[in-house]
């Protein structure tokens, strides 16, 4: 796993933006979601609620979809492929006092 080390921060974030820049939108025009990861183990019913309320400023979000576990992530629809694109591409989004990774979602339609 990557555990987050005092001291490597500067490296951490050169890694960060390298990601970023891979984070191509899918050809899929009609997918408007983003995937959220990097939230405390503490994901509950308020994280809907934070989440909704950390992306709003990118746009209207329409629905939040938390899946729990030991790396709880979080999936966000947004109502317009532009808020999408804002939100998946944003650094430093803040949920609950934790700093959140962000990008596109991929429709998983391989059968």
């Amino acid at each position: 796993g990557h555990h987050l080390t005092g001291g490597g921060a500067e490296k951490g974030l050169e890694k960060f933006d390298r990601v970023k820049e891979q984070n191509k939108p899918p050809a899929d025009p009609s997918i408007k979601s983003i995937w959220v990861g990097g939230m405390g183990m503490g994901v509950g019913q308020q994280w809907e609620t934070l989440i909704k309320d950390a992306f709003y400023a990118y746009g209207e979000v329409v629905g939040v979809k938390t899946v729990a576990g030991s790396r709880p992530f979080a999936f966000v629809d947004f109502a317009t492929r532009e808020a999408a694109s804002l939100a998946a591409n944003a650094v430093n989004v803040r949920v609950g006092g934790c700093e959140v990774n962000t990008r596109w979602a991929y429709k998983n339609n391989n059968q």
